[in-house]
């Protein structure tokens, strides 16, 4: 039970670090494992499992923060320019 606390503040603080200063979470995740116990291989592994969720979750973010007539502008100055 300890150690699936340790994992969770381990995934919380290493997501807060990444949203708030911008840092890769394996840079925080992987030593903070290490430390929890995991061998280093496996801190990888588990590091590499969590990217593709993460990237997920910030693309999903992303796609519904997006202005659309920001993202028109460029694409209306290329037509008006090229034509």
């Amino acid at each position: 039970m300890k150690l699936i606390v340790a994992y969770l503040a381990i995934g919380i603080f290493s997501g807060f670090m990444s949203g708030m200063f911008g840092i890769g979470g394996g840079s925080v995740r992987i030593p903070l494992l290490n430390l929890a116990g995991l061998p280093l291989l496996t801190a990888f592994g588990v590091n590499l499992f969590v990217i593709p969720f993460s990237s997920l979750i910030g693309a999903i973010s992303q796609r519904a923060n997006i202005n659309r007539k920001v993202h028109y502008c460029p694409v209306r100055n290329q037509i008006i320019t090229i034509g």
